[in-house]
C-alpha cells in the first residue's frame, strides 16, 4: 500500500482513495483468489516455471506482468522508492531467485509500511 500510495502521490492521486475496494480491496483480490490471472501467473512462478511458461499456462492475459514493466519504468522516471516493484521486476524478469523478494523486503529501509500524507 505505501508504494501504491507513493505513487499514486506522485501521479497527483488522491492517496486516501486506495483505502477503498479500488484499492485494497482489489488488491486483497488479486492476491488470494484463485480466480485472478495475476494469481495463477504469480503461483506458477512460484512453482518455478518460467515467465513464458507460467503465462501459457494460465492461458489468458494477466495485465499484471505489464503494469509491472509500465510501474518500474515509471517509478524509476519520478526518483519514486518501489523497493517491492523492485524485487518483483527482479524475479519476474531477471530470474532472480523469490528468496531475493523476503530478503529485500526484510531489509527495506522504510519504518512505515503505509503511507496516506497528501
Amino acid at each position: 500500500m505505501a508504494e501504491m500510495s507513493r505513487f499514486a502521490v506522485a501521479k497527483g492521486a488522491n492517496p486516501i482513495t486506495f483505502l477503498g475496494l479500488a484499492g485494497m480491496g482489489d488488491l486483497v483480490a488479486t492476491c488470494t483468489s484463485n480466480l485472478s490471472r495475476n494469481f495463477q501467473l504469480g503461483m506458477n512462478l512460484g512453482e518455478g516455471l518460467s515467465l513464458d511458461e507460467a503465462k501459457l499456462k494460465v492461458g489468458q492475459v494477466a495485465e499484471g506482468i505489464r503494469t509491472l514493466e509500465v510501474i518500474k519504468t515509471e517509478s524509476a522516471n519520478l526518483n519514486i522508492s518501489m523497493p517491492l516493484v523492485d524485487s518483483l521486476y527482479n524475479i519476474v524478469f531477471n530470474n532472480a531467485s523469490s528468496k531475493t523478494f523476503i530478503d529485500d523486503l526484510v531489509n527495506n529501509p522504510h519504518e512505515v509500511d503505509v503511507e496516506f500524507t497528501y
